[in-house]
């Protein structure tokens, strides 16, 4: 059995999801990208910069596809990775500071593109990981959709 192919892959699955063939990467790396997507969704984890044990802001975007709309009455929230090297101050963390809200062009009132702030702390040393759940919903007038999406990101030292 030829194992070069098998490792070769393996190699670059780790590269594609940030780490390194010398360091092995981080197992919430190795898990999760810092986006996803389905055909009614996608979602975005953004970590800036950030100085290690300085409390900082990520982001998180919710787009509504396919006639779908974020739902603003379901209550978003990020559920931190156990393994994650950056801290969230909780078990789950509500997500309620809006930054964006783009309105749907066929749904008048509706959002079909949200951005939310997650704040968090770098560590105070060491690579940094911002990873976790994030629980959202999108809706049409008939139905409603509650998803989940797991999401990790290296946090830059700045």
């Amino acid at each position: 059995m030829q194992t070069w192919p098998l490792l070769i892959a393996s190699l670059a699955l780790l590269t594609a999801a940030g780490g390194s063939p010398a360091t092995g990467g981080s197992p919430a790396e190795a898990r999760a990208p810092a986006t996803a997507e389905k055909d009614l969704w996608a979602v975005a984890l953004q970590v800036p910069r950030a100085r290690p044990g300085d409390p900082s802001r990520a982001t998180v975007r919710i787009q509504a596809r396919a006639g779908y709309h974020v739902n603003t009455e379901y209550p978003t929230s990020f559920q931190p990775d156990p393994a994650a090297a950056a801290t969230l101050g909780s078990k789950k963390l509500m997500l309620t500071e809006r930054l964006a809200s783009t309105p749907c062009a066929a749904l008048p009132g509706q959002a079909c593109d949200l951005t939310f702030a997650l704040p968090f702390t770098p560590p105070a040393a060491g690579e940094g990981v911002l990873a976790g759940t994030l629980a959202f919903s999108v809706c049409t007038a008939d139905r409603c959709l509650i998803e989940k999406a797991r999401l990790s990101a290296p946090v830059p030292a700045g």
